[in-house]
């Protein structure tokens, strides 16, 4: 069975269910999925952890299992074929192709919590695109047996929160000086390239004071512009873009 904790679920497992390969310890349901909302790990640190995942209990793929579920469809409609059950882990759902590019699992039984962690180029090594948003499913299929994993905390990069997160990024930090220069700070990612946006009505974005500026190290970027140069004598709005 599997465990969540969360405001409003303290956990589910099965109740008392009866049949030939059910058991009373974990009856009631087949398997489960809780879905996180969406995240982009696009802008998400190069540095350091991005996401990770506290378990708690037991195994979360035994020794029985063959293969990882591929798709969501699979554990709800229960056409895994056998060689994929007895799974209680988290899985990463890619939105566009609506497959599971990356899992995570606990190993072993008992021993406390065991946190498991995952860097940026980890979770490209395991298979998660840059480009494409996903969600976290907290999957179990383990019917009729007396294990039981818990999925206690979920940390992930503030930056890979939300859907699109590779192409707009979040201004930190505006500083106008007298001399009519501005100051941006964004959040950004080392080794790549951004775009800052004007607009004078918020409706029309076509201007850039430069669509070139790699990012600073660490995971924030910080650039002066001369609006005078630029031609602004009013009120002027600003916005950072991954280059295109």
């Amino acid at each position: 069975a599997g465990q969540a904790n969360g405001e409003g679920i303290d956990g589910f497992r099965g109740g008392v269910n009866g049949g030939a390969n059910r058991n009373a310890h974990d009856g009631a349901h087949t398997n489960f999925i809780y879905r996180s909302p969406v995240v982009n790990f696009g802008s998400a640190s190069a540095t350091g952890n991005v996401l990770e995942i506290d378990w708690f209990g037991g195994e979360g793929r035994g020794g029985n299992v063959a293969l990882d579920p591929t798709s969501p469809g699979e554990i709800i409609g229960k056409t895994t074929g056998g060689t994929e059950d007895g799974v209680k882990g988290l899985g990463l759902l890619n939105l566009t192709t609506g497959n599971y590019d990356a899992f995570s699992y606990k190993d072993g039984n008992g021993g406390g919590t065991q946190t498991k962690t995952f860097t940026l180029d980890e979770l490209t090594e395991a298979g998660v695109s840059l480009t494409d948003s996903y969600q976290l499913d907290f999957i179990e299929n383990d019917d009729g047996g007396w294990g039981w994993t818990r999925m206690e905390e979920v940390r992930i990069d503030p930056l890979a929160i939300g859907e699109n997160s590779s192409s707009t990024f979040v201004i930190t930090d505006i500083d106008f000086s007298s001399d009519q220069k501005v100051t941006l700070t964004w959040n950004s990612r080392e080794g790549q390239v951004y775009a800052v946006k004007y607009s004078v009505d918020m409706v029309d974005w076509d201007g850039d004071l430069d669509d070139s500026i790699d990012a600073d190290p660490g995971d924030q970027t910080t650039r002066t512009f001369n609006l005078k140069d630029a031609g602004f004598n009013g009120r002027a709005f600003f916005r950072v873009e991954k280059a295109k």
